[in-house]
């Protein structure tokens, strides 16, 4: 009697456990089904902030609080929350760290506007992607800006690798600026090192990409 007992109850966990395992498996496939393939236009646009570190975390409030230490940025009302994300977005595509750059001279011999306008090209893009996570700007919204900033890369650098050593000198500024410790001494140093653990490189896109974008829409239009 007790041997059928353990075969009953060992019948009835699997049962448990085969349902479960159906309805987390249905679920996977669905997230992937629903996962968009991404075009060469998309690819390139999103690889230009490859080059920062992402903070996305799944946790909201973990991101918000984030977002509220490093840029300021305050969640307390939906539609301040949107307004606020349109302010620091032309904020940084405007001004970025080119300000503080012009405050400090004793570092024009080390890099120039282009550099610190290539580091807050890939900040853009992170910034954008924390907040369509956070579901503040719509998905084409998104998208409208990422072109915009991959357009503004195409036209101010000549390749992938004129666009990360300009980065790098961009990165490197403003550690060197936002540490207590660092001292532009270290600037050479802390390039070398970065360029030594350089993520893999990336293609480049060689026609601009708003024409792209226009031919491609004609060609799906077909």
């Amino acid at each position: 009697m007790g041997q059928l007992n353990m075969f009953l109850l060992f019948i009835f966990l699997f049962i448990i456990w085969y349902y479960y395992n159906q309805k987390r498996q249905k679920k996977e496939n669905k997230i992937e089904d629903e996962v968009i393939e991404l075009d060469t236009i998309q690819l390139f646009a999103l690889s230009i902030g490859d080059l920062e570190t992402y903070y996305i975390d799944e946790d909201n409030n973990k991101l918000t609080a984030h977002l509220k230490e490093v840029w300021g940025f305050d969640f307390d009302e939906e539609e301040y929350s949107k307004d606020r994300a349109i302010y620091l977005l032309k904020k940084i595509w405007t001004e970025g760290t080119v300000t503080l750059f012009h405050s400090n001279i004793e570092f024009y011999q080390k890099l120039g506007i282009r550099d610190v306008v290539a580091y807050d090209s890939s900040r853009f893009v992170e910034l954008v992607s924390q907040f369509i996570y956070l579901e503040i700007i719509t998905q084409e919204e998104a998208w409208g800006l990422i072109y915009l900033n991959a357009q503004r890369v195409q036209d101010s650098y000549k390749s992938r690798e004129d666009f990360e050593s300009a980065y790098i000198n961009g990165w490197t500024f403003k550690q060197i600026i936002s540490s207590e410790k660092l001292k532009i001494e270290d600037f050479d140093t802390m390039k070398d090192n970065f360029r030594r653990n350089s993520i893999e490189k990336k293609e480049w896109l060689s026609e601009p990409i708003f024409a792209l974008l226009q031919t491609y829409k004609k060609e799906k239009n077909v």
